[in-house]
């Protein structure tokens, strides 16, 4: 696995030491829960998202941008993909999303072709506020509120794959 991978399992013993700490504690609060979940606060293992996501964000942070990007629109691209590895990974494998529906892109027009972005493409800055097997809502920078779609992924190529 790539540095993906290692900065989750870096990040992932701690979270769970502090969950454990709390739960044993007898006046700790109840356990907090992401906004829009019913889970408790836990990580995945990281066996549970498709290592094509690791690499694929792996190689996004060693890439120059590319010509068809503006810098400061590639540079959010990677910070936004680095919070959703973190975060939203594990449960997006589980409710079903593949590749393209996260990371997706029109191989003619990567920055503008709307109608095959992924998820963490269109965020722009954007943070995701709720996953289903659906789509996403997010929490624009302006603080609204917008529904995504997963979108129908033919013709996408991984945004790792434009260069």
């Amino acid at each position: 696995m790539g540095r993906w991978a290692e900065r989750l399992r870096q990040i992932q013993n701690p979270i769970q030491e502090f969950n454990d700490n709390r739960a044993n504690s007898a006046n700790s609060p109840p356990p907090t829960r992401p906004i829009g979940t019913n889970d408790a606060i836990v990580r995945p293992p990281l066996e549970q998202f498709p290592g094509e996501w690791s690499n694929g964000a792996d190689r996004l942070l060693e890439m120059a941008w590319p010509r068809l990007w503006t810098p400061g629109r590639w540079s959010t691209l990677v910070d936004d993909a680095s919070t959703f590895m973190r975060v939203w990974a594990g449960r997006a494998a589980a409710l079903g999303w593949g590749t393209l529906d996260v990371f997706g892109v029109d191989p003619r027009a990567p920055e503008t072709g709307w109608h095959l972005m992924g998820l963490v493409v269109l965020l722009d800055g954007a943070e995701i506020v709720v996953m289903t097997e659906e789509g996403a809502r997010l929490r624009l920078r302006s603080g609204i509120q917008q529904s995504f779609r997963r979108p129908d992924a033919d013709g996408a190529v991984p945004v790792w794959n434009v260069s």
